[in-house]
């Protein structure tokens, strides 16, 4: 007989090399630091090229670095500026790294923030990697505040309903929704889903829009616990930290909605309630422009129903308290007056934190509605507090006094274990439970805490 023919199948190359994508406007000095650092901090067998897009500064970037070649750096120029999504996206088409991994233009990283992150991705490249975000002083260009692996630091953030992130934690590293700036993902996966959506202007909404797409098409969100890359955040009393670009007014809510309408199916309806997009109703639904390119994706990669989502992250949405059966009001007995949270707005965006007030019972103020929140501490169940309804602001006792702040969703602040029971507006379990203040006035009054065995409340 004749001997069998094999044929010996070539090992899949191991995705190793990485383009280091920043985009930069206006952004000299900080530029040439971040550039710096990476190529010193990545080694030379890791770092393929650093692609610096310079968006329309004037005087143009590229002649700060002069040793450009030996550092490994190519410059991508717009001669106008056209934004950070616009920015992002030139310089992950550019690149030719097996992974690409776009930072800010004013990071530093730790000598060994590359490994976890190659790892990670070498190992599914479906799987996009964020760091562990720390605080970077612009002055002397050094890390500080940096906690111990997994003990701190910011990761990942979790999305609300009116399209918000917001920073959380949790005993997983998988990552609901990027915080946009930093983050690792093969080439393959990236020319695969799309990059970003060229119709979204300025800044705001992509890394909704970019969690979703990942998660929804097949892919995984990480963070690397052991990853540092120290990060320059803007601060309005430090004039070196201030951007020096304009973002088009409006650009945020329009992308937000974009990456909400593409991909909320059935539930985006609901981002409508909330008056920052009331432009949006109705007939204000064509400025939205055209959706095709997410239909073409969504097609293409067989993309899940956004009901995955949620059911994916239930520490966030079902646990945690974010799609409530029931909302409700707080009306003191002995008063006839309701809880109202400060301010007088629905949102997630710096949502006022403060002291609570009782005022008149009024259902069409958005600030008197709450629902069950945060998980059980060491159950995989809701709730061990009281939410007010489309916020991040938990009720919590401060004192003797009834405050709001953020919601600490895995339910380990002692101070936001709420429950109404028997009548009452009870604090961890029963110790104590809150009531009218006395001496109160007739038309604005205070919760404090005293004994269970006073007061009522419906």
């Amino acid at each position: 007989g004749s001997l069998a023919e094999w044929e010996v199948a070539a090992p899949a190359k191991r995705l190793s090399s990485f383009s280091v994508v920043l985009p930069c406007a206006q952004e000299g000095e900080l530029m040439v630091n971040t550039a710096r650092s990476v190529f010193e901090f990545t080694p030379a067998s890791v770092l393929h090229e650093i692609v610096i897009v310079d968006d329309g500064s004037n005087p143009p970037l590229e002649p700060m670095l002069p040793d450009k070649d030996r550092l490994k750096v190519k410059f991508v120029r717009h001669d106008n500026t056209e934004g950070l999504i616009r920015a992002k996206k030139s310089g992950g088409d550019f690149a030719t790294g097996d992974i690409v991994v776009f930072l800010d233009c004013h990071v530093k990283p730790d000598p060994n923030w590359w490994r976890t992150i190659q790892a990670e991705i070498a190992d599914n490249y479906k799987r996009v990697v964020v760091p562990t975000i720390t605080s970077l002083n612009v002055d002397t260009w050094t890390e500080f505040n940096r906690p111990a692996p997994g003990q701190g630091g910011l990761t990942k953030c979790y999305l609300t309903w009116d399209i918000e992130f917001k920073w959380f934690g949790d005993d997983t590293k998988d990552v609901p929704v990027m915080s946009g700036g930093l983050l690792a993902m093969s080439n393959r996966w990236w020319r695969e889903t799309g990059g970003y959506d060229m119709v979204m202007h300025g800044w705001g909404g992509e890394n909704i829009d970019q969690s979703l797409r990942i998660w929804l098409c097949g892919g995984e969100i990480v963070f690397a616990k052991d990853s540092y890359v120290a990060h320059m955040w803007r601060m309005s009393n430090q004039p070196k930290t201030r951007a020096k670009y304009h973002v088009p007014p409006g650009s945020s809510q329009k992308n937000r909605q974009r990456a909400a309408k593409a991909w909320f199916g059935g539930l985006y309806n609901k981002t409508l309630q909330f008056p920052e997009f009331g432009q949006f109703r109705g007939a204000g639904q064509s400025g939205l422009g055209s959706l095709d390119n997410y239909d073409d994706i969504k097609s293409r990669m067989e993309c899940k129903p956004f009901v995955w989502f949620l059911d994916r992250f239930p520490q966030i949405y079902h646990w945690g308290g974010l799609i409530p059966p029931t909302v409700f009001m707080l009306r003191e007995v002995d008063s006839g007056m309701c809880v109202t949270r400060p301010g007088g707005r629905w949102g997630n965006a710096a949502a006022p934190t403060g002291t609570t007030r009782l005022a008149p019972c009024d259902r069409d103020d958005p600030v008197q509605w709450f629902h069950g929140a945060n998980q059980k501490q060491g159950q995989k169940q809701c709730c061990s507090g009281i939410r007010s309804w489309n916020s991040d602001q938990c009720l919590q006792k401060q004192g003797d006094g009834l405050e709001t702040g953020v919601c600490t969703m895995d339910g380990s602040s002692g101070s936001q274990l709420f429950e109404v029971a028997n009548g009452k507006l009870m604090w961890a379990g029963g110790s104590r439970c809150a009531g009218r203040a006395a001496g109160a006035s007739d038309t604005v009054e205070v919760v404090n805490f005293g004994s269970c065995s006073d007061g009522g409340w419906r």
